[in-house]
Order: structure tokens, then C-alpha cells, then sequence
């Protein structure tokens, strides 16, 4: 499996040009020895950049984190979702400068994270001649539209109460923070269809960490011109702010999940291996005893040396209890099987005395094969070497048939090279002309 693998991060990615009106002047000057002798001038040429706005195609996200409508130990990571388009966070912006001291670019696009106590606002389709003309009391800033859009579009928005908007708001220098551009390997990467997922992509990344024990929503929404109504970096409101008792903003995508307790953390699953002296972690329990002391004996035995049982799905449909080990052991094995097996259930080893599978290989070979599939070159380097010796086989098979039909195996040690051009032309006359006496003399007459 291929390790040649890397990750790089980029501060932003700028697109080549803003969205906005362009005019483009081409002239030529014909000159003769240093003297201009006639300029030819064109009309001006009047273009439109249009980046990303009121709404995004579902090509640009390739995915989001934490995954859709799932539930699990997500108390710990910031909500994250990754576009197909590196520039896409820096075709617009906030309409204010970012701060941070270094070269970061404030994103247009961000994640307004919301617990079941904020609670999240409802979603709401307007137009655009809706979302320019808020009525009393909510904000949105002032847009233009550009050419191609619609007063009669549609958009979809949320009006964010402004308390709660200016304690879970980022600031422009967060937005700064919060938007990258990163570069990957993805060779090994799964794709849909016969596309290759795309090397670089973007990123932005929520300012909340999610509530544990209750459903989030998640909105990634525009922050187009928004600039001097965010907080600023000590979550202070802006003072423009308190005019307003709801802040409208433009919903791009939506997506929730629910972050579950973690009851042991990854740490002190590591920290309880690191045992002195080395053992196994599972001993045998004597309050499970069966009452029958060879039985017990066995079961004692077997667990000792790091088995465990596990319920087993049986090719036929039914379920049995197998012994399960992994490669982890406080103490040497000595390997008594060869290798290549054609498939798992190979490797399945039945103990008769106990009428239990085995199941410790089979299960490592079947791991074993899904990690090499899934990566991208060995796969296809597997699937050339097999199409390269199907098709040699097929090429030997057909030259065999040949010589059987035509005798056409070339003898250089018993016949000299002019008699085995002879014997071949005679083995192919003898196919050639049952065939051509099927056919009807022409009469041209």
C-alpha cells in the first residue's frame, strides 16, 4: 500500500479576478522605422465576473463534518464543510478588511452553528426583491444585483435574532482564520463514479463547538457586505447592531446531527494498554463457570491465550459463537499455514473439540483485501496485471488452436526452413479450400 502521501495547507486561494464589471480596450500601433504610422483601435469590449451567490450547485460542496443526520462522539469538532472550488470562500467579501496581521483574506462564507437552546431559526423561500427590501427591524445590507439575477429569484434565509446572532457570530478576523485551502493525496480516495476527486480544494470551518446530548443545525450561510455588523474579535456587538432586532442572512446549505457523550476518550483507551507488567487486557471471569471443570478448563485456556467469543453469521443464514484474536499479544506465535488462500472462508479453522470456528485469519485476510482496494494504485495496478494475463492467455489459447487446425508449429531442428513453408502453406490450403468450393463459379461471360 502506497505511504507516499501528503497534506498541505494554504493560507486562501484569491480568485484570478473579482466579481464585477470589466471593460477590455485592445489597440495596435503600426510603426516604420520608429514612427507611428496608423493605430488601430477596437471598441471597447464590456464583460461580467460573477461568483458565487445567493445559492450554490450541489457540485460545489463535496462534504460536510459532522456527516448529515448522524449521531456520534462530535462534542469535539467544529463543524467543517469542504467545496469542490479552492477559491470559492474569497469570490466575494465582507466589505471590510481583515486584521489579523498577516496576509488572510476575511470568507464570504461561514457556519452559523445552533444548539437546541438558541434554538435555530426556521428557514425561510423568499425572493430576491424580498431579501433587498427587509421590512422594520431586520437588517440585511445593501446588495446590487448583477447581470443574470432576478428580483423574482429565489433565496432561501434566516433572520437571526440580533442577541443571539452577536454571541455566535464570528468576527471579520475570524472569518479570516476560518477559511483554507488545502492540497491532498487522493490516490486512495474513494470516488463517485469514473471522476477523480479533486486535489485541492477549500475549506471553512464553524466557530462553535457543538452541544453533547442534543441535536445541532448547522447553516452555512453568506456574509456578503456583513462586515461592520459582526462582533468584534472579544465578542463585543457591533454598536450598528442595536437598531436591529433581527439580523437576515442568506442560507447556501443546511445540515444537522447530534454529538453523543464519548464514554472512554481515545486517550485512556491508550493509557489502559500501558500495563506493567505486559499482559492481555481480558482474563477469564471464574463467576461464569459452567459447573463442568473440563469445560471450564478449556474456556479458561483459550481465553488466557487472548481469544474471545463473538456471534458469527454463517454462510447459510445461520449465527454460531466463533473465537475472535487479534495480532496484538504479549507473546510470540509460530506460523503454520502458507500462503496464497483463494478466499476467507479458507482461513476459517473449526477446533472439533469445543465445535467452534476460528476466525482470527479469515477475518485478517478480509482486512487485508479491503485495505489494498482501497488504495486507488494498487487496485488499478492489480486490475492491469490481471487484464494483462487474461489477454496473454487467450493469445496462447488461440495460437494453440491454430497449430492443432493448421499444423503450424515450426520445426527448426528436423525440417530445413523452406520445408516448413511448404508444410504450412499445405495445412492452410486445407482449411482454405473446403471454404472456397462453397462458393458459386462467377460467370462473367
Amino acid at each position: 500500500m502506497s505511504t507516499d502521501s501528503t497534506l498541505t495547507f494554504i493560507q486562501n486561494q484569491l480568485p484570478p479576478l473579482d466579481s464585477g464589471d470589466y471593460v477590455v480596450n485592445v489597440s495596435q500601433t503600426i510603426s516604420l522605422k520608429g514612427v507611428a504610422v496608423e493605430t488601430f483601435q477596437t471598441s471597447p469590449l464590456t464583460l461580467f465576473v460573477s461568483g458565487k451567490r445567493f445559492q450554490l450547485d450541489s457540485s460545489d460542496i463535496q462534504s460536510v463534518f459532522p456527516p448529515d443526520s448522524q449521531q456520534g462522539y462530535f462534542g469535539n469538532v467544529f463543524p467543517h464543510v469542504v467545496f469542490s472550488t479552492s477559491t470559492l470562500p474569497w469570490q466575494r467579501g465582507t466589505g471590510v478588511a481583515a486584521s489579523t496581521g498577516t496576509d488572510d483574506v476575511a470568507s464570504w462564507l461561514g457556519l452559523m452553528i445552533f444548539g437546541e437552546t438558541d434554538p435555530a431559526p426556521a428557514p425561510q423561500s423568499l425572493t430576491l426583491q424580498d431579501l433587498l427590501t427587509p421590512p422594520s427591524g431586520i437588517y440585511y445590507p445593501q446588495l446590487t444585483l448583477e447581470p443574470g439575477q432576478q428580483s423574482t429569484d429565489p433565496v432561501t434565509v434566516i433572520d437571526v435574532p440580533t442577541a443571539l446572532f452577536n454571541q455566535i457570530a464570528p468576527s471579520v478576523n475570524d472569518l479570516a482564520w476560518l477559511a483554507h485551502t488545502r492540497e491532498v493525496d487522493v490516490s486512495a480516495k474513494a470516488t463517485s463514479g469514473d471522476d477523480p476527486a479533486p486535489g485541492i480544494m477549500s475549506v471553512v470551518i464553524g466557530n462553535r463547538l457543538p452541544p453533547v446530548g442534543m441535536h445541532t443545525n448547522v447553516f452555512l450561510v453568506s456574509f456578503e457586505n456583513y462586515g461592520t455588523m459582526l462582533p468584534g474579535d472579544d465578542g463585543t456587538p457591533s454598536s450598528l447592531s442595536s437598531s436591529y432586532q433581527y439580523m437576515r442572512m442568506v442560507v447556501l446549505d443546511t445540515w444537522s446531527f447530534m454529538a453523543t457523550s464519548e464514554p472512554v476518550t481515545f486517550a485512556q483507551y491508550l493509557e489502559a494498554v500501558n500495563v506493567n507488567p505486559a499482559g492481555l487486557q481480558q482474563f477469564y471471569n471464574t463467576a461464569i463457570s459452567s459447573g463442568n471443570a473440563d469445560s471450564d478448563a478449556a474456556v479458561e485456556n483459550i481465553i488466557n491465550m487472548g481469544y474471545t467469543g463473538f456471534e458469527h453469521q454463517l454462510r447459510d443464514g445461520s449465527n454460531t459463537i466463533s473465537w475472535y484474536r487479534g495480532p496484538m499479544l504479549p507473546y510470540g506465535t509460530s506460523l503454520f499455514m502458507q500462503v496464497p488462500f483463494g478466499d476467507a472462508d479458507q482461513l476459517l479453522r473449526y477446533d472439533p473439540g469445543s465445535g467452534m470456528f476460528d476466525t482470527s485469519y479469515s477475518a485478517a485476510w478480509q482486512l487485508g483485501r479491503l485495505l489494498a482496494l482501497n488504495d486507488r494504485s494498487f487496485a488499478l495496478a492489480m486490475f492491469r496485471w490481471k487484464a494483462g494475463h487474461t489477454a496473454a492467455a487467450a493469445l496462447a489459447l488461440e495460437q494453440q488452436m491454430l497449430n492443432e487446425q493448421l499444423d503450424m508449429d515450426v520445426d527448426d531442428q528436423q525440417l530445413a526452413v523452406q520445408q516448413n513453408i511448404e508444410r504450412i502453406k499445405a495445412g492452410l490450403l486445407q482449411v482454405v479450400k473446403p471454404i472456397t468450393e462453397n462458393f458459386p463459379t462467377q460467370n462473367n461471360a
